[in-house]
């Protein structure tokens, strides 16, 4: 197509002009649509689109619906905050970059000066939990308790949570037998909250305080003492009867009216109690009779050997045995070794430079002060491979103790445990299984009881007492902590002032239940060095082979001590005697300043007098009467002074068995023993015999008083028998006789003669015709005798002890003075029970 010369009044130069004028405005025009069109938004519901009007604003349209935005200005689509009811969300200003919080549940859009900047969870808290935030920036603190969700303000959050240190804590529970020491973070103060001065229930420390130690009530017998003894050396002894007004730790309330003895009351802060040793004789040694030698113990020095006089420690033992288990007290600095409690071998060049202590005090000293291995920056300890396999567990009981806070327990690879980069409680295991931008402990001084494991959830590979704190940092899969091919102390560049008081090493991953057993026996340790100070020093010389208790409430009851040792008696034999002694204390306050150790004092003054009464007799008088040593033993000491001056009081002395050791003494001793058997035995022979003896006359005794009685019995029953009878017979001659002289009397009233006499007649003639009749059969016997002859014929009768007749002289007539008819030759018939009767009332005299 060409240019005509001529169109539309236009030259070709025109048109040319013309053309690309259209064109031009054709492309301007497809550029502006294609810009509308660009710029054109349809938001849903729920979304918002951000434009920039310049470097420090903007602004926002919000959906649903369709809006034309201005060309050539930054644009941004982001959603709604949507947020639920557990939920936060932190919004920044863009231009202030200041913070606000906004809390859920809420679903709106967010104004267009401001970025999401987080979102997170909202922290609930019980009734019994409270939450402590600091803030990075200001260092602040606040305190939020519970029951309620805590969000955190926008000033306490940053990039990541690093701004924010925040950590739950449960409250402690303030009872009437449980009372919290308390330390102001300000001035380092300690207080005790009692029921006297702080309500009973969870107690919520305040921004500038920590509670730091719970502590229960002491109790006292009316008989016990405890010494205490504050920081500044100052010691109180309290008794079961002190005054509670003079005790500390007792508020008003807690003070009765009357009291019978006995007190209560907390132990105030900075205040421990003294914990003596004292040797232990209260139980009986081995029998004397199994001696065959016995030596005098000699004294020794507790300085030979250090080892820990921790009543925790020598108590304790492990559910599984530990390969090295490493004790403060145990290190032995001449020999630069740390004895192994364990089953592995012991630790030695420990020390490689500088140089370490062994003490319970330090700088920065804590609340609890263990004994433990103290070192400086300049110290650098080697434990070499203290874990040797892929499966292990490793506790450990350490502090800062100076201004250089770095690694104290470390290893090749970035390994730390229990401190990192100024932080009480970190476990650094080359990938960080702890936080490590606070401390878990506070202040950081304070003893860290930190265990690790090899295997187990995230939370697990790390603990903080009873607390796991375990958790990876990098995502994915959790790997299993490395193992450091070597444990050291400062051995390179992280170095730091420490202190150790334990280090526990177990080749395998211990179960949750043996973790806990082992933060549960930290806490013991901690407990005790709080609450106990000890009153030997250890530079004491004690007795080899002497067991030793530890001594806190002291006994003023009487105490009972078994003894047993060798004494020679004044001949020069010797003996092993055992026995008991009964002593008390009666002034407490002069026995803690006269000796350390009263059961030793007493028992070895004691093995003295002894000695004394014994070597003052022959063999033969003690084997006469040992209970005379006794005696002279206790008369010897109501003069002396020793038991005064330690407040002590000697009751009694008994000696409860003896044997002598030379060889000759016990044949000797043998056979006066068998000499005396054989004695016993013979008596006891001749005893028994006697008493079978005595026995057998005892029985026939008896037999004839039974047959003594018997034949009394049977006499009785014949007489009995007989006066029955005889009552029957003379009852019915009694009849008779009666009716006869009736009779009689009214035939022959008026004359003379009296029926009595003719009775007598007719018995007189009846006799006489039954004897002449008796006498003619020949069944009497006849007995003649002079006149002169006195002679007592005694009858058989039927009626037992009939009195006998005699044979005096023929009874005459009174008429005639001749004998009496019959009367000279009378014939005695016994003839039967009859006859017998009738002829004993007859005497015939010639």
């Amino acid at each position: 197509m060409g240019y005509d010369d001529e169109f539309c009044g236009l030259s070709v130069k025109g048109q040319k002009i013309c053309l690309g004028c259209s064109c031009c405005g054709a492309f301007a025009g497809l550029i502006t649509f294609i810009i509308l069109i660009t710029n054109r938004r349809t938001l849903g519901p729920g979304q918002q689109i951000l434009v920039r009007l310049g470097r420090w604003d903007r602004t926002g349209y919000n959906g649903p619906g369709t809006f034309q935005l201005a060309p050539f200005k930054g644009t941004e689509m982001r959603e709604a905050l949507r947020l639920g009811a557990s939920q936060y969300a932190s919004l920044r200003h863009i231009r202030t970059m200041r913070y606000v919080a906004k809390e859920g549940p809420c679903f709106e859009f967010i104004d267009p000066m401001y970025d999401l900047h987080r979102i997170g969870q909202k922290t609930r808290l019980t009734a019994n939990e409270y939450i402590r935030v600091i803030n990075a920036r200001t260092g602040s603190e606040r305190i939020s308790r519970g029951p309620a969700t805590f969000t955190p303000n926008v000033t306490e959050q940053g990039h990541n949570s690093t701004a924010v240190l925040a950590f739950v804590e449960g409250a402690d529970m303030l009872t009437s037998d449980v009372a919290l020491v308390i330390r102001d973070k300000l001035t380092g103060e300690l207080s005790l909250a009692t029921a006297c001065n702080t309500p009973l229930g969870p107690v919520f420390p305040t921004p500038t305080q920590d509670v730091i130690e719970t502590r229960r009530r002491i109790f006292i017998g009316p008989h016990e003492a405890v010494l205490l003894r504050d920081i500044d050396g100052q010691s109180t002894l309290i008794t079961g009867m002190t005054p509670m007004t003079e005790v500390p730790g007792i508020c008003d309330d807690d003070i009765p009216e009357q009291s019978a003895g006995g007190l209560a009351f907390f132990l105030p802060p900075l205040t421990r109690i003294v914990r003596m040793r004292w040797s232990d004789y209260s139980r009986p040694q081995e029998s004397a009779l199994n001696f065959t030698a016995l030596r005098t113990p000699t004294a020794v020095s507790a300085r030979r050997r250090r080892s820990s006089r921790s009543r925790v420690v020598r108590e304790h033992q492990f559910s599984s045995r530990p390969r090295t288990w490493l004790v403060g007290g145990d290190f032995n600095k001449v020999e630069n070794l740390w004895v192994n409690r364990g089953s592995g071998p012991n630790i030695s060049r420990l020390v490689r430079a500088g140089a370490v202590t062994v003490h319970s005090t330090g700088p920065n000293a804590p609340t609890a002060q263990l004994t433990a291995l103290l070192g400086a920056s300049s110290t650098t300890l080697e434990f070499g491979n203290l874990i040797p396999g892929n499966a292990w567990t490793i506790c450990s009981l350490t502090r800062y103790t100076g201004g250089a806070k770095n690694v104290v327990l470390g290893g090749p690879s970035n390994w730390a445990f229990g401190h990192y980069r100024g932080h009480a409680g970190v476990a650094w295991y080359g990938t960080n299984f702890t936080q490590s931008s606070r401390d878990a402990v506070r202040p950081d001084t304070e003893w860290v009881g930190m265990c690790g494991k090899s295997s187990g959830q995230a939370d697990e590979l790390a603990w903080i007492f009873e607390e796991r704190v375990g958790r990876p940092v990098t995502r994915g899969s959790i790997r299993s902590p490395r193992r450091p091919a070597r444990v050291y102390v400062n051995g390179d560049t992280r170095k730091s002032d420490f202190a150790i008081a334990e280090v526990v090493v177990w080749n395998k991953a211990l179960p949750n239940s043996e973790i806990l057993e082992v933060a549960q026996y930290f806490r013991d340790r901690l407990h005790d060095a709080a609450s106990y100070v000890d009153q030997v020093d250890e530079s004491e010389q004690v007795p080899s082979g002497i067991t030793r208790n530890d001594v806190i409430k002291i006994d003023m009851r009487a105490q009972k001590s078994f003894y047993k040792f060798q004494v020679r008696t004044n001949d020069n034999v010797r003996l092993v005697i055992e026995g008991t002694i009964f002593w008390q204390i009666v002034d407490v306050p002069k026995m803690i300043s006269a000796t350390s150790d009263p059961e030793g004092d007493a028992w070895a003054k004691s093995r003295s007098v002894m000695l004394g009464a014994v070597s003052d007799m022959t063999w033969s008088e003690f084997l006469a009467d040992f209970n005379q040593v006794v005696e002279r033993a206790y008369a010897s000491q109501q003069s002396d002074t020793f038991w005064g001056e330690r407040g002590l009081r000697l009751i009694s002395m008994e000696i409860t068995g003896y044997v002598p050791l030379d060889q000759r003494t016990i044949d000797s001793l043998r056979r006066i023993v068998e000499s005396k058997v054989d004695r016993i035995t013979r008596l006891t022979r001749q005893r028994s015999d006697s008493d079978v003896r005595a026995t057998r006359i005892a029985a026939d005794i008896a037999l004839e008083d039974n047959r003594t009685s018997l034949i009394e019995a049977q006499t009785l029953n014949a007489r009995m028998q007989a006066e029955t009878r005889g009552a029957t017979e003379g009852g019915k001659k009694a009849r008779g006789i009666s009716v006869f002289l009736k009779n009689v009397g009214q035939a022959i009233s008026g004359e003379a003669v009296q029926p009595v006499q003719l009775y007598e007649e007719n018995l007189r003639l009846r006799s006489l015709e039954n004897q002449t009749q008796k006498l003619f059969n020949g069944q009497a016997r006849v007995f003649l005798k002079p006149n002169a002859t006195n002679v007592t014929l005694t009858l058989p009768h039927d009626t037992p002890r009939a009195p006998p007749r005699r044979l005096n002289k023929p009874s005459q007539s009174p008429a005639t003075g001749l004998p009496a008819a019959g009367a000279s030759m009378a014939p005695v018939a016994a003839s039967g029970a009859a006859g017998a009767a009738s002829a004993a009332a007859h005497v015939l005299e010639l």
